[in-house]
């Protein structure tokens, strides 16, 4: 296993005054240093999102909970990467610390060599559960985001009618998100966050509460999303499956506190072109990679 965890020693001496409180991050002296610069600027091109040695804990009333153990990764252009784990792993602090959600204790994350310090429009999120704004319709709440950065009129229309055909929900613009279905809902909510046209999409277990046959569905509308928008994505997921199914590699993390366990390139895409999915996911090499994955979490 790649990585050796810290003792809890480690742990027990981080201050109780650095942890993030109602969302936000206070810095100690002690950790109230130049942040890392990334890694081979020189190659920095093709990279669109770095993690050089990051570090989080969370403080609470019993005591420092470490989240995240000197994690470095770096994510190119273009690539779709999951994060798989074990349960409380770490694995969305993960990507609250890509979003700008939450900052680092220790290390620090660029985007495109640009130090990530908080939210950004490049950088969309799409959450578990489509959280909409009821009293909006389809259109309006895809249109939301390029509204608040003052695009003009007809540049909006022009996106919500490019990415709500994209999902396939443009005869559906005029309902409410509770006259839609959940599927229908997630499509909406991922439309929203492709309209401010993003660089990197992160998705924080978006098909985690639907049901088995629309997850499936959803897994392929997502395949082909990315097929046309060439969007870097990254995936949190509690789905093995769903991660070789969806990606060009696959980060599988170890328990809390996360450090990297296996970094796994995947090739189920091109490849596969044309195949059904319940095909691609019964074949030989498919289960053969997803138990190796399996082998890294659970042992």
């Amino acid at each position: 296993m790649v990585g050796v965890q810290r003792s809890q020693a480690r742990w027990d001496s981080v201050p109780t005054d650095s942890t993030p409180k109602n969302g936000s991050s206070k810095r100690t002296a002690s950790l109230n240093r130049a942040a890392p610069t990334p890694s081979d600027v020189s190659g920095l091109a093709a990279t669109e999102l770095e993690l050089c040695d990051v570090s989080f804990w969370y403080d609470t009333a019993t005591g420092v909970i470490p989240a995240i153990d000197s994690l470095s990764l770096k994510i190119a252009k273009g690539e779709f990467v999951s994060m798989v784990g074990p349960s409380g792993c770490g694995k969305s602090t993960l990507l609250r610390l890509m979003a700008g959600f939450l900052q680092a204790q220790e290390g620090a994350v660029y985007d495109e060599s640009t130090l990530v310090n908080g939210p950004d429009w490049r950088r969309g999120l799409v959450f578990q559960r489509p959280e909409l704004y009821p009293w909006l319709t389809v259109e309006a709440n895809v249109a939301f985001g390029p509204r608040m950065r003052g695009l003009a009129a007809a540049e909006r229309t022009k996106r919500v009618r490019h990415y709500l055909e994209l999902v396939k929900l443009w005869e559906f613009r005029r309902k409410r998100p509770y006259e839609l279905s959940g599927g229908m809902q997630q499509r909406v909510a991922i439309a929203r966050a492709l309209a401010n046209e993003p660089h990197i999409l992160l998705m924080d277990e978006p098909f985690g509460a639907l049901d088995a046959l629309t997850r499936e569905r959803m897994q392929d509308e997502l395949r082909q999303i990315h097929a046309r928008t060439a969007c870097t994505v990254v995936l949190v997921t509690h789905s093995v499956e769903e991660a070789v199914y969806l990606s060009s590699r696959c980060i599988a993390l170890t328990d809390r506190p996360a450090q990297i366990a296996a970094d796994i390139p995947i090739d189920f895409g091109a490849a596969s072109e044309g195949v059904q999915g319940r095909e691609i996911k019964a074949s030989r090499p498919f289960v053969a990679l997803r138990e190796q994955i399996m082998d890294y979490i659970w042992h």
